[in-house]
């Protein structure tokens, strides 16, 4: 709990800066600090602050502080307030490193200089965070809290960098990134018609995604659906190579994120899922049923002729003809499966 008052800080004092890898977040965290403790420290810290001076023996000196007026001396305080702050957010390590600077705006922007570099550094780490999106992906062992994790510090680390992207392909890289037992639910939410009004949050929501295997029946066929976790393990790294994207501070796991469903707007997404998912089935029976009356040969039968035809119902034809095409069709899908090997997946 020391660590984490430490990490994120208090009202009575100011976060740490733990990690010069999680300088980014911990930026973002002082301003909150900040804003929230005093506001007006931010004029120190931004435009500065120089000590009055006055002519002591011929010579310029500063003032000392008893001679200070009142606005000077409201200004003196909010400078080493927002001095104290800063230094207070550093380690021992660091505190050694920049104690030569003696206020609060240069303090400030050394420490900026140091851990965001200048332009052609923060030129090189933009590259880099866009190859980490790029090929941002599910890990070993890794459970779907911690991909999540790992997604929502990525989406920080981007925006601090100024690096946007639209909600429609952030949704789409974060269902990318999904270990394949989830490919069924996530071929389902992208048929949804409302699917790209899907925000990040509501796409990432964890809720989504820890369901459980149902199993719907149609026309007599009982077929097992996977909508969520499974048993299965999956030992696969899907980065392909690459290195997958990872809290540069190792506390990616820890950070909060929040979502903006509510239960009832994850009972109206799950409940058109489940839509979708009996439709897929009922879709699925009638075409291995279909295939099945053609292996039985009760599709047709041989002894029809074109005049008994002529009294069958067109529906009743047409049905006929549907089912006869969707048993060819897996027919040749079999047949091309088992000559070449190849798998359709798209």
């Amino acid at each position: 709990m020391l660590n984490y008052d430490n990490e994120i800080g208090t009202p009575q004092k100011p976060p740490k800066l733990l990690n010069v890898n999680d300088y980014s977040n911990w930026k973002a965290r002082f301003e909150h600090y900040i804003s929230y403790t005093d506001s007006s420290l931010w004029i120190p810290i931004i435009e500065g602050y120089k000590h009055p001076t006055h002519i002591y023996l011929d010579e310029e000196v500063p003032k000392p502080i008893s001679k200070l007026d009142e606005e000077q001396k409201k200004a003196y305080d909010r400078e080493k307030k927002a001095l104290g702050s800063i230094t207070m957010s550093l380690t021992r390590e660091l505190f050694h490193s920049f104690r030569g600077y003696d206020t609060s705006k240069d303090l400030w922007k050394a420490l900026q200089k140091r851990f965001e570099g200048n332009s052609d550094i923060k030129k090189s780490k933009r590259d880099l965070l866009r190859k980490q999106y790029e090929c941002f992906n599910f890990m070993e062992n890794e459970s779907l809290d911690d991909l999540i994790s790992r997604f929502y510090h990525l989406q920080t680390e981007l925006k601090a960098f100024e690096l946007k992207y639209p909600d429609e392909e952030l949704v789409e890289k974060f269902l990318d990134a999904l270990p394949p037992k989830f490919e069924m639910y996530t071929t389902l939410m992208r048929e949804n018609l409302k699917f790209y009004e899907l925000t990040v949050d509501e796409a990432i929501d964890p809720s989504m995604y820890h369901g459980t295997t149902s199993t719907s029946k149609s026309s007599g066929s009982g077929i097992a659906l996977f909508t969520g976790h499974s048993n299965e393990e999956d030992h696969s790294n899907g980065c392909g190579g690459h290195a997958c994207y990872a809290s540069g501070s190792g506390l990616g796991t820890n950070h909060q994120h929040t979502s903006r469903n509510t239960p009832a707007t994850s009972s109206a997404k799950h409940s058109a899922i489940v839509k979708i998912a009996e439709d897929h089935v009922a879709l699925f029976s009638s075409c291995m049923l279909a295939y099945e009356n053609f292996i039985g040969g009760k599709l047709t039968d041989p002894e029809t002729i074109e005049e008994d035809f002529n009294q069958v119902d067109p529906d009743d034809i047409e049905d006929t003809d549907i089912q006869w095409n969707m048993a060819m069709l897996l027919r040749r899908s079999k047949r091309f499966l088992n000559r070449t090997g190849r798998k359709f997946i798209v």
